[in-house]
């Protein structure tokens, strides 16, 4: 990714991950962990396209994890109660969940796996 890309991404991430707690400082006490877990997430990402080497392929893999963790659960959410096509664009099913997993939970397994948390050999080095 070019540094323009990088820096621009950093900056939205935060603001947006700034937005995300100021909105947890408002919101009903029983749903404002979700504010600042998704304005974490934010940062995380910031942390990410600004940081390099192993801090990078942590905060990654971090992102990563979280990603396939959050498609697991919506698909096991939609098997357990919801139908198994939606009748509008929008409308959640167990065929969108499934499509969710592989489109982005997948991916975000095998980053964490390749980038293991950092914990790796420096691919760089090789």
């Amino acid at each position: 990714m070019s540094l323009g890309v990088r820096v621009f991404l950093a900056i939205m991430a935060t603001l947006m991950g700034l937005v995300m707690f100021l909105h947890g400082t408002t919101a009903d006490e029983d749903k404002a962990w979700f504010s600042y877990a998704f304005g974490a997430f934010c940062i995380l990402i910031a942390a990410a396209a600004v940081l390099k080497g192993r801090a990078a392929r942590f905060c990654g893999s971090v992102i990563g994890a979280c990603v396939f963790l959050i498609a697991l659960g919506y698909l096991g959410y939609e098997l357990l109660k919801g139908p198994i096509a939606s009748g509008s664009l929008g409308g959640a099913s167990i065929i969108k969940a499934c499509g969710f997993l592989l489109v982005f939970g997948i991916p975000g397994l095998l980053y964490t796996i390749r980038a293991r948390f950092g914990f790796g050999k420096d691919e760089s080095a090789q």
